[in-house]
C-alpha cells in the first residue's frame, strides 16, 4: 500500500508540474523598448517564443515534464522497475533544464521556475529512494 501512494504522489508531482509550466507566468522575459525602457513579458514554458530569444531553457523542462509524466503513468500503472530507473536518470536532466533561465540573472526567474525545479527535486529524490529500495530487495538485505 505504502508504494502504491509513492506510485501515485509521483504521478500527482508530474501532473503538477504540468499544470504550473501550463500557466502563463512561468517565464519572464525583459525586452527593451527604448533607451532606459524596459518591459516585462510573462509566457508559458510550452509557449516557443522565449525560444526564438534564445530562451530554450523552458520549453525543453516542458518536454522532460511531458516524458516524465509518461514515464510515471506508466510506472504507476505497471509497477515495472524500468520505468523508475528511466525517471530517476531523466529528472537530474529535468533539474538542469528548469535552471537554465539563471542564464539571464536572477530577475528572470519566478516563482513557478522555482517551485517546478522543487517538484523536480522531490520527484529524484524519491525515485532515487525507490531504485535504492530494489536493489537491497535484491540483495535480500532488510530495512531495519
Amino acid at each position: 500500500m505504502k508504494i502504491l501512494r509513492i506510485r501515485y504522489g509521483l504521478l500527482l508531482t508530474s501532473i503538477i508540474i504540468i499544470v504550473l509550466e501550463a500557466l502563463p507566468l512561468g517565464v519572464i522575459m525583459y525586452f527593451s523598448t527604448g533607451p532606459g525602457n524596459e518591459t516585462k513579458e510573462t509566457f508559458s514554458y510550452f509557449s516557443v517564443l522565449p525560444v526564438g530569444y534564445a530562451n530554450v531553457g523552458p520549453f525543453i523542462t516542458a518536454i522532460f515534464s511531458c516524458i516524465l509524466f509518461v514515464l510515471t503513468a506508466a510506472y504507476a500503472v505497471s509497477e515495472n522497475k524500468k520505468f523508475i530507473k528511466i525517471i530517476s536518470i531523466a529528472c537530474p536532466i529535468a533539474i538542469l533544464t528548469s535552471a537554465l533561465p539563471l542564464m539571464f540573472g536572477m530577475r528572470s526567474i519566478s516563482i513557478i521556475n522555482i517551485i517546478v525545479t522543487g517538484c523536480f527535486i522531490l520527484m529524484f529524490v524519491v525515485s532515487r529512494c525507490i531504485c535504492y529500495r530494489q536493489i537491497n530487495a535484491r540483495e535480500g538485505k532488510t530495512e531495519s
